[in-house]
Formats: structure tokens, sequence, C-alpha cells
């Protein structure tokens, strides 16, 4: 369960840190982070159109305060994907031993 809840957490935090969005920095690179930015957004429009149904139509302007329809939409996506993903990497690494179990 602990294995679970941190790789919930880790692919949480890397959603959240989003540190992809720096290569938009980089003159080079700048096209993947405008590629995950269009990607996230239809993304998260799909899932709003067809789960959560947070609005009709998701407002992204939200004055400043970052509490918009898209925003709460895009949470909603992000939480799914991050438990999805935690399940997938344990199904994956189902075999390896736990680092948390002692040995007796």
């Amino acid at each position: 369960m602990k294995n679970i809840a941190f790789r919930f957490f880790f692919i949480l935090l890397l959603f959240f840190i989003a540190p992809w969005n720096f290569l938009g920095y980089i003159p080079v690179l700048s096209f993947l982070s405008d590629g995950y930015a269009i990607g996230e957004e239809w993304f998260v429009s799909l899932c709003n159109r067809h789960l959560w149904h947070v609005a009709e139509v998701l407002n992204m302007d939200g004055g400043g305060s970052g509490d918009t329809s898209y925003a709460w939409a895009q949470f909603y996506t992000v939480l799914i994907l991050s438990l999805a993903g935690a399940l997938l990497w344990s199904i994956i690494d189902r075999k390896r031993r736990s680092p948390y179990k002692t040995q007796s």
C-alpha cells in the first residue's frame, strides 16, 4: 500500500511541478513545451466533455485567481491520471520486493 501511495503522489507531484514546461525557455526545445500545453488542453477538454462535466465551456481566464472551470477539470484529470499511473506502475513492478518489508 505504501508503494502505491508513493507512486501516486510522485506522479501527482510531477504533474503539478511540470518540469517539462521549463523546456520552453530553451529556444531549440520550446516546441516540446508548446506541444505539451496543446495536448494537455485538448485532453482536459476531452475528459471534461465526457467525464467531469465541470462546465459546458471551460473558462481559462480567472482574472489572476486561478479558480477557473478549466483548473478544476485539469485537477480532476491529473488525479485520475496519477491514480492510473500508480496502478500501472505497481502492476509492472509487482515482482520486485518491497523496500518497506523487514527482513526476518
